[in-house]
This record gives structure tokens, C-alpha cells and sequence, in this order.
């Protein structure tokens, strides 16, 4: 196998309603992994700041009609406390953690 063949990053992909409207994420790389701890409330700040990084695709335009920004999208979404935590929970019981599974989720 070619290593540009190679993609073992998992991605989600969370529907958000019934429009078409989604976003992709991707699994954590272990740079970004290493911080992480048993605290609960620290883990959830990582995450805030990783979320925006992890956005691979989205469905979301800005008010010109341009693809929308990772950055953008994950700060409105934030702004929703319970959409983002939902957000967050799916994506992270989405990653196969410790298991060799490459590809894309079925959502």
C-alpha cells in the first residue's frame, strides 16, 4: 500500500436537521490527544479549542454565500450550549478509540 493511500484519521459526519445541513469532523491526531485527562472539565476546554480545527466540511455559507470558515461555524455553534454539547457527545462516541478501523463513520 501506497502511504497516500493510507487514511486512518476517522471523520463523523453529524446531520443537523432535516435540510441537508452537517458538519464533518475528524478524529483527534495524538499531539492533540496528549493533554487530555481524567478531569472532565479541563477535557471539555480542549475541546472547545480543538473543535474549530477538527471541522473538515460543513454546509454552513457566510452572508455573502461563501463556504463559511471552520473557525466561524464553531463559534456559532458554541453559542448554542445545548446543540454543541449534543454536537461534541456524538462526535466523540463516534471515534473508535483503540480500534484499527479506518474510513468514515455511517452517519
Amino acid at each position: 500500500m501506497k502511504l497516500s493511500e493510507m487514511n486512518y484519521i476517522f471523520t463523523t459526519r453529524i446531520e443537523l436537521d432535516d435540510k441537508g445541513n452537517f458538519l464533518e469532523l475528524r478524529e483527534p491526531n495524538s499531539l492533540e490527544l496528549k493533554d487530555f485527562s481524567e478531569d472532565g472539565k479541563a477535557n471539555f476546554e480542549l475541546l472547545k479549542k480543538l473543535f474549530p480545527t477538527c471541522i473538515v466540511d460543513h454546509s454552513f455559507e457566510d452572508d455573502e454565500g461563501r463556504k463559511a470558515k471552520a473557525a466561524d461555524v464553531a463559534k456559532v455553534i458554541a453559542e448554542s450550549g445545548s446543540l454543541y454539547t449534543e454536537i461534541i457527545q456524538e462526535w466523540l462516541n463516534s471515534i473508535p478509540f483503540g480500534k484499527r478501523r479506518a474510513g468514515k463513520s455511517g452517519k
